[in-house]
């Protein structure tokens, strides 16, 4: 698999995975359950940091 660009390469034609995962602290420590389902709505507007 290469991950150069090639001719007729545009956005249409390139596709990505975003894997997400809930982190908690448990024990103190940091932990993520990557087949727990996951609740995100990436049309919600997160308000901007000034």
């Amino acid at each position: 698999m290469s991950g150069g660009v090639t001719a007729g390469d545009t956005p249409a034609t390139r596709r990505a995975v975003v894997q997400v995962a809930v982190a908690r602290l448990v024990d103190s420590r940091l932990v993520c359950d990557r087949d727990e389902p996951v609740d995100l709505d990436l049309r919600r507007v997160a308000p901007t940091l000034a």
